[in-house]
């Protein structure tokens, strides 16, 4: 399956627990401006594909790596962690969400 929109992030929101529940982004779209928007971890997860390996039907959420300047990225997708739905971006440089800086309206 091809993926729609992509999606890069650039805050997370965590809850009291410090858990990554949400995103803040904006949408790729050539030609574009976007405004940037929140995402749940419940919407991401939701959009993802039976079987496929976080392809999504129709975003796709991915960080880039500040320590790989060749166009290092990771995509987002969901974890449990202690019973509730969390988002996480593996790299070689651990979770690069946690390196995000935290959003406050």
């Amino acid at each position: 399956m091809l993926m729609g929109i992509m999606v890069q992030v650039h805050s997370v929101i965590k809850d009291s627990e410090e858990n990554i529940v949400a995103v803040r982004g904006k949408e790729m779209i050539p030609n574009t401006e976007t405004p940037e928007q929140t995402w749940t971890a419940e919407w991401i997860c939701n959009r993802k594909e039976p079987n496929t390996d976080f392809f999504y039907s129709t975003h796709a959420f991915y960080v880039k790596d500040s320590y790989d300047e060749n166009n290092g990225e990771s995509v987002i997708h969901g974890m449990e962690k202690n019973g509730k739905l969390c988002l996480v971006a593996p790299s070689e440089h651990g979770n690069l969400l946690e390196k995000l800086p935290v959003y406050s309206s």
